[in-house]
């Protein structure tokens, strides 16, 4: 797909995950994905993050040729594409067949194929690839410390400024300490995938592109005293 197309995509994908109410910005539990103009991404219940990507293809092929429908979902599925699956991207189809008032049925769990995970998360790596997209998640304590909250970070390319600002305001409005901060750094500079809780290792090591980004090196001692 070209990146035009792509980001007439990501546009669909951001209506799907549009707060209901301004204020719902604010809810960090339903917050998914992070776009590069730091446009956040929210699965407003009872939607999964990845039925949030579901839905915002379903809406973009929705007025397009098979061939065109075929082609876009082969992009984000790759090799575990299969063309009973297109029906899953399919409203006509989800109308008739969802037991659910307001959800889709969930594509199959394929993990054997999809080297564990599954096709919603084939689809979500797509998407965090070609559009630098990132993956947060704000886990909020259900003991109401929030020293127990954590913040995960997912991405595959380094951060642009405004995903750094929005991430920023996350972890300063929570006063979010090091432990709390968890990294799945993907960047193309460190080559292979490494988890980096920000709390550990040295300035500089593997994984640690987006930590330095986030300043996360300097702010360790902070919150360490």
């Amino acid at each position: 797909m070209k990146i035009d197309d792509l980001k007439e995509l990501e546009s669909y994908i951001e209506l799907v995950g549009k707060p209901l109410r301004e204020d719902d910005r604010y809810d960090l539990v339903q917050l998914t994905y992070l776009t590069t103009k730091g446009q956040g991404i929210y699965g407003q219940l009872p939607l999964t993050h990845y039925e949030v990507l579901q839905r915002g293809i379903s809406e973009y092929i929705e007025n397009k040729s098979k061939e065109e429908k075929s082609s876009v979902i082969q992009y984000f599925l790759g090799e575990s594409y299969q063309p009973e699956y297109e029906k899953y991207f399919l409203k006509s189809w989800q109308k008739l067949n969802s037991p659910y008032p307001k959800r889709f049925i969930q594509l199959p769990t394929d993990v054997d194929k999809t080297g564990g995970r599954g096709l919603g998360g084939m689809i979500q790596t797509t998407y965090l690839k070609e559009l630098r997209a990132v993956r947060i998640r704000f886990l909020n304590s259900e003991t109401n410390d929030f020293h127990n909250n954590e913040l995960n970070i997912e991405s595959y390319y380094p951060l642009t400024s405004p995903q750094i600002s929005f991430i920023l305001d996350i972890i300063n409005m929570n006063n979010l300490s090091s432990s709390q901060i968890i990294i799945d750094d993907w960047t193309e500079e460190m080559g292979n995938k490494m988890t980096v809780s920000v709390s550990k290792g040295g300035v500089g090591a593997k994984g640690e592109t987006i930590k330095r980004q986030l300043r996360l090196h300097s702010i360790v001692a902070q919150f360490h005293r």
